[in-house]
């Protein structure tokens, strides 16, 4: 389901937009600062209670909207912080977010065996629509307790664009970043 994007878009007050959110499931405010809010919303499937995903609500014009969405079903992950964030004359928002998440890899080309795949990741959400950039710019992938492929970087935020600079040769499949990534906010 895509979500709250499409059945809770917005709210006139924070009490009416709770109110939709129980409609689809059970949602909590992990994380609020002045004018946002983080909310959890947990969602029945298969008669268990499950993460439907975190969504980003941001107060404007003395409404609450969607502003965007993490996702990180099937897998652990811990909220470390939300912040406004100024580009130019617009304010977004930066949230951090810690991730391990089980995959399979064959090192051998043949044989399957279990691994974890733990990352760093920033996301900025834009101040003008419900998307998010997602940058990683912390990432290692573990077999048997061992990094087999890590990537470290260090990310600078120059204008409208981030630079996540960092040697990408043991990057591998699961933790390669592009160098430059543009937010597209907007520039007037």
């Amino acid at each position: 389901e895509p979500g709250m994007y499409y059945a809770c878009p917005m709210g006139k007050t924070w009490d009416q937009l709770t109110k939709c959110l129980e409609k689809h499931g059970r949602p909590a405010v992990v994380k609020q600062i002045a004018g946002a809010r983080l909310v959890r919303l947990d969602q029945q499937e298969g008669g268990k209670w499950v993460d439907g995903g975190v969504y980003l609500y941001v107060e404007k014009k003395k409404e609450w909207r969607v502003s965007g969405g993490f996702f990180g079903r099937g897998t652990e992950y811990e909220l470390l912080d939300l912040q406004p964030l100024t580009i130019g004359k617009h304010t977004g928002y930066r949230i951090d977010i810690g991730q391990a998440s089980p995959l399979w890899v064959q090192l051998d080309g043949l044989t399957t065996q279990v691994a974890t795949r733990r990352a760093y990741q920033t996301m900025f959400c834009s101040p003008n629509n419900n998307y998010c950039t997602q940058t990683i710019h912390t990432c290692e992938v573990l077999v048997r307790g061992k990094a087999y492929w890590a990537f470290r970087g260090d990310m600078k935020l120059n204008g409208n664009e981030v630079t996540i600079a960092g040697d990408r040769k043991l990057a591998g499949p699961f933790c390669s970043q592009a160098e430059r990534v543009h937010l597209g906010w907007p520039q007037t």
